[in-house]
């Protein structure tokens, strides 16, 4: 309570809302919320800082790296990262106390932000782009390394997906951007306001210029001036797999919505996109130029910040990675940028498998902690026993799968099959194969995924069907696993979108390989039936007939296709079925007249061998006769 009411009644000093100060090494961090403010600094000035914004550690006498295992313990404050290490999915915004090896990055990616306002930070996928954004990025602008263009920064994030305008609507009434002046507004129905700046930003490209004018204009709660705007894209290239599938105006209107938007003196774009779709954005006019003009190419992490990113967030949470742990992962890591999720995520195992005992019954006494040895985690090479860095992921995401059977009752045996089955019709949902062969993740709301699920299994009566899919989906999204998004303990609805935390998953578990190999074949058949399909009725083509018809028919019978399946390829799935149908019937009406000209065949077959048979004997007995009538005559 000491501490509390301290921060309390000191936080006028530093203007903030203080929930905590760590200090680690030479990094002070204090939070406004969700918002961090992380200052690098040198050593000689740590215990001025420290005493400036919460002399927690010399009131009591606290040792910096206990005072920040204080802070974890005592859950008030807590408002850092849970773990050392996130796994699969990307840093979070708020995770800098553990964002480590992507200092000179971040710094290089500030100094390119101060030159353009579109700026385009493309790599490799699991290179970390998403994460050098939205925590090294983000965290440099919090510390003022951009105090050239101001300190007042409001932050919009968003993935495109198929509807960009409807979620850049809701990026701009999140918290970090402008829900406190719509708030003003729309004091009575919020609900309204996505639809109503939707409309806003559709209305043309200059549609950003004007939203944040009438902001600063307005008479209750006026944008402060000098207030700028960083609208972050992540995942651009979402735009490129829907533009053949969505209304194509809409992407393009989108795409050059943002290029006006990065003229304007207080907008700053940050895309983020997979190098493999760099030349995609040649289908836009501008984009190309734009992207030159910013570009920004990850590079890849040197061995040496790759061993910050090992044991830097070991150290933060008290523990420590043994040296020889540490080049062994270095080594199987190698120089391949891809790998990073993979580290990440057997660090973030190892680290479960670490946990020390007793550590949960600990008191929130600050003496206590003071005087206590620090006993942290080891990470050794005891702990690696879980599988090649390479094989660890699917090896993981294979015992969840194999738990879905304890969602069944002992007894049903037809139940596990279900359940597992569930979990492939999900997973082949959420996951695309492009035109070019280029695998990527592919979100969707749970009830898209219940209406697939209902064609293919039967469920219990009573219960929406969303609600029966939420047990599978929580099994690969709970702690520690992070397999699916959003993660436990948020709460499922039918307009969740579910997603993989990181495309590592689709190139890494074996089974998830085979599932988006078994989609995309069966997506090329029914592709080729549609074509056919529409051919057909406007007669230019045939019926078809084997070996075509039995791979259909045969496809068919396995995959169970559905209505709610084909509109993600087409959008003429009763044609097709109609054509596949037509087309099995005239193949069954063929079987008679087929039979007879088969029998017909098969006697006249018969009465050649009898008649060559004939032939032959009597060509034989020719031959004879005639070969004993000449030794008759000699």
């Amino acid at each position: 309570m000491q501490l509390l009411w301290f921060m309390m009644t000191h936080r006028r000093f530093v203007g903030l809302e203080i929930n905590y100060c760590i200090v680690v090494k030479c990094k002070v961090r204090v939070s406004n919320h969700s918002k961090p403010l992380l200052c690098t600094t040198n050593h000689s000035r740590i215990n001025q800082i420290c005493g400036y914004i919460c002399p927690v550690c010399e009131y009591w006498n606290v040792p910096h790296h206990k005072l920040n295992l204080f802070a974890r313990i005592y859950k008030d404050f807590n408002n850092m990262s849970d773990f050392p290490y996130p796994g699969l999915r990307p840093f979070k915004r708020d995770e800098t106390d553990i964002f480590f090896g992507r200092e000179e990055l971040t710094t290089q990616l500030i100094d390119r932000l101060d030159q353009t306002h579109f700026l385009a930070v493309v790599g490799v996928s699991g290179c970390g782009k998403s994460s050098l954004v939205r925590t090294g990025l983000l965290a440099g602008l919090g510390r003022g390394l951009l105090a050239s263009k101001g300190i007042l920064w409001r932050i919009a994030e968003l993935r495109p997906g198929n509807r960009p305008f409807a979620r850049l609507a809701e990026a701009l009434l999140a918290d970090n951007a402008f829900k406190k002046e719509y708030t003003a507004i729309f004091t009575d129905n919020m609900a309204e306001a996505p639809r109503f700046v939707e409309a806003k930003l559709r209305r043309g490209p200059k549609s950003l210029h004007e939203l944040l004018q009438k902001l600063s204009q307005q008479q209750d709660t006026p944008l402060p001036p000098k207030t700028n705007l960083l609208l972050i894209v992540d995942q651009f290239e979402e735009l490129f797999r829907h533009y053949n599938k969505a209304d194509k105006n809409e992407v393009a209107a989108f795409v050059k919505l943002l290029l006006n938007s990065s003229q304007h003196p207080a907008i700053y774009i940050v895309i983020t996109m997979r190098s493999d779709f760099i030349g995609d954005c040649t289908w836009f006019h501008g984009l190309p130029e734009a992207i030159n003009n910013g570009f920004f190419l990850t590079p890849r992490l040197t061995r040496e910040q790759l061993r910050l990113a090992i044991e830097g967030p070991a150290k933060v949470f008290g523990g420590q990675v043994e040296p020889s742990l540490a080049n062994q992962l270095l080594n199987e890591t190698g120089d391949e940028p891809d790998q990073l999720p993979l580290l990440q995520h057997a660090l973030m195992r190892m680290w479960d498998q670490a946990r020390p005992q007793g550590l949960e019954q600990l008191h929130y006494d600050l003496e206590k902690i003071a005087n206590m040895p620090l006993q942290g985690r080891i990470l050794t090479l005891a702990h690696y026993q879980i599988g090649e860095l390479k094989n660890a992921l699917s090896q993981h995401a294979e015992e969840a799968y194999k738990e879905l059977q304890q969602l069944a009752e002992p007894a049903k045996p037809q139940k596990r099959i279900e359940i597992q089955k569930m979990a492939e019709i999900l997973f082949r949902r959420i996951c695309e194969r492009d035109p070019t062969r280029r695998d990527t993740r592919s979100p969707v709301k749970l009830e898209e995924v219940a209406k697939l699920v209902e064609k293919r299994i039967k469920l219990a009566n009573g219960i929406p069907s969303w609600q029966q899919i939420i047990p599978v989906v929580d099994v690969f999204r709970q702690t520690g696993r992070y397999f699916l998004t959003p993660p436990l303990p948020i709460q499922l609805k039918p307009d969740s979108i579910i997603d993989i935390s990181h495309e590592s998953l689709i190139h890494h578990w074996q089974r998830l390989k085979e599932w988006t190999e078994l989609e995309a074949k069966s997506v090329e058949i029914y592709r080729r039936l549609e074509d056919s399909a529409r051919l057909w009725e406007q007669n230019q083509t045939a019926l078809w007939q084997s070996p075509d018809l039995a791979i259909a028919l045969a496809w068919r019978e396995k995959e169970q296709p559905s209505a709610e399946w084909a509109n993600r390829y087409g959008v003429d799935f009763e044609i097709a079925m109609r054509f596949l149908k037509e087309s099995e019937q005239e193949q069954q009406r063929q079987e008679p007249e087929k039979e007879i000209k088969r029998q017909e065949a098969l006697k006249r077959v018969r009465k050649q061998r009898v008649w060559a048979i004939t032939i032959t004997g009597i060509i034989v007995a020719i031959v004879l006769a005639a070969v004993g009538y000449f030794y008759t005559s000699n």
